[in-house]
């Protein structure tokens, strides 16, 4: 979409890099398992731009059933985003089983490689049109099972089931149904997870990504 933007305004070529991912610092590593189950979601928190209070609202619709698992939220959301998370986790009563926390650029990769699912969530906005997250190339590569939204070119570059989980935007029933398929069939999911990874070793590691962007280059400075 980006592309069709900018060469309507004034043709040129182009080369499309949706994400790059330095694997060297998501590397699988031996993970000790935290005392408690947890789903993470890790980002700014912009509301307007990732809709954390879908994937509140779906956690609270298996919370009882999966006593032990948490939802942990990291970011630094503005006070007013912020406010309306904790208000919505009061209503809940979800308070003591939700996590606010910010983190380390340093601490990222093990926070995310010892979760049990890793969870997004983008509203149908414009957007998203022509947007593929960084965090989710960072997800993928971790090896977890994934949990996002099919909005914007994301479902162009993944394929549901294969190397990642939708579910459709602003549905809190539908992402908790998926949420609640990944923890029922986690061997399944762990498949699927390490498919999204091997997906971005070959796809979009800085490596494949700095060649193509090479590649690019060079045969624009010898046409």
């Amino acid at each position: 979409n980006l592309v069709n933007f900018y060469q309507a305004i004034r043709a040129k070529p182009s080369l499309v890099v949706s994400t790059v991912v330095d694997m060297d610092r998501f590397g699988v590593a031996a993970r000790e398992r935290p005392e408690r189950r947890f789903i993470c979601y890790m980002g700014n928190m912009e509301l307007a731009k990732d809709n954390v209070d879908n994937i509140i609202r779906a956690f609270s619709l298996v919370a009882e059933k999966y006593s032990d698992l948490d939802l942990h939220l990291y970011g630094r959301p503005n006070s007013a985003d912020r406010q309306v998370l904790v208000d919505l986790l009061a209503g809940l009563g979800l308070g003591e089983r939700v996590i606010f926390d910010a983190v380390s650029y340093r601490a990222v990769p093990e926070i995310l490689a010892t979760a049990t699912v890793l969870v997004s969530s983008q509203p149908k906005t414009v957007r998203a049109q022509g947007g593929f997250p960084t965090k989710l190339g960072e997800y993928l590569a971790t090896g977890v099972p994934v949990l996002v939204t099919r909005v914007g070119e994301i479902g162009e570059q993944l394929t549901d089931g294969t190397h990642v989980f939708f579910a459709e935007p602003e549905d809190p029933i539908g992402y908790a149904m998926k949420l609640e398929y990944i923890l029922e069939n986690y061997e399944v999911a762990q498949s699927v997870a390490s498919a999204g990874r091997q997906l971005v070793m070959e796809k979009y590691s800085n490596r494949v990504q700095g060649k193509r962007m090479l590649d690019f280059i060079e045969e624009l400075c010898n046409s």
